[in-house]
């Protein structure tokens, strides 16, 4: 009986020497991966970082502070990038992943707004601040790419999200504008705001009364026109959208995609009132 106290206080010492041991070996070898997927990124952009760790525990890997370079000369910093999941069998293409990105920021400078730049800057910007998270599944027998979803939260804007699902997702076509096969089989959009288009919208209706009067009457005009159409929720959208633009709150904008369709099919309608029809449109306001 003596000797187990012993026996436990052994095997205790050989998990935690095991444990920190993996642990070690897991980093080391996480910081080779990262160091050799970033120098095949080189002529792209030059990436520095602080450290890099892996959770056993929580099956994670964590980049910490991050400064990314491009080529172009645009910039940014990161202060971490945690990864969930991620398809170790395909290193370099992998077929599904979800990551996180916290504190992107994003100096409003000429080289990265360029011509832009005042402009974001007359909005009250210096740094844009964001925090991201994806998740994503690649499918290589039909191309298909599912983003679900891709949150982004902006400082001081708002948050978007989105949930997509596409086919025939050829990246070399796509480049040569071939589009005939590319489907689009699910997308739903949805922006919160916070106090970005509020203060935008109050700012236009201070100097910019002509055109805040003009657009006022063509949504109404739209209202009627969705009414004899039978659109009802086309009609209630329209509705809370002329409230905002007569009294402007936290705005909350909802697309739906109703229905399947080709990339191409939805090109070549001409009107965007056409456009329009293929999605169910929420707008709502506090």
């Amino acid at each position: 009986m003596r000797k187990l106290p012993i026996i436990l206080s052994l095997v205790c010492l050989l998990l935690v020497g095991g444990y920190f041991g993996a642990w070690y070996a897991a980093n080391k070898m996480a910081d080779t991966k990262l160091r050799e997927a970033l120098a095949r990124t080189q002529d792209k952009a030059d990436v520095q970082y602080d450290s890099v760790s892996v959770s056993l525990l929580k099956q994670n890997l964590a980049i910490s502070g991050m400064e990314v370079q491009l080529r172009n000369g645009a910039h940014f910093t990161v202060g971490e990038v945690v990864v969930h999941d991620y398809d170790i069998k395909h290193p370099r293409r992998p077929q599904y992943a979800t990551f996180k990105v916290h504190d992107m920021a994003i100096p409003v400078e000429e080289a990265n707004f360029r011509g832009e730049t005042e402009a974001v800057k007359e909005l009250g910007f210096e740094t844009i601040v964001a925090d991201v998270f994806v998740t994503y599944r690649w499918n290589p027998s039909n191309k298909g790419l599912v983003i679900d979803p891709l949150e982004v939260n902006v400082e001081n804007v708002g948050s978007f999200h989105l949930a997509s699902e596409l086919r025939h997702l050829d990246v070399s076509k796509l480049r040569a504008l071939e589009l005939d096969e590319l489907a689009v089989d699910r997308l739903h959009l949805k922006y919160n705001d916070v106090v970005f288009m509020q203060a935008m919208m109050e700012n236009t209706r201070e100097n910019e009364e002509e055109l805040v009067r003009y657009v006022s009457e063509g949504i109404e005009e739209e209202i009627v026109k969705a009414r004899l159409e039978g659109r009802d929720n086309a009609a209630v959208s329209l509705t809370e959208l002329g409230r905002y633009v007569d009294d402007p709150g936290k705005l909350t904008v909802a697309v739906t995609l109703d229905k399947p369709m080709l990339v191409s099919e939805i090109l070549e309608m001409r009107k965007v009132t056409e456009i329009i029809k293929l999605f169910t449109i929420s707008i709502t306001q506090q």
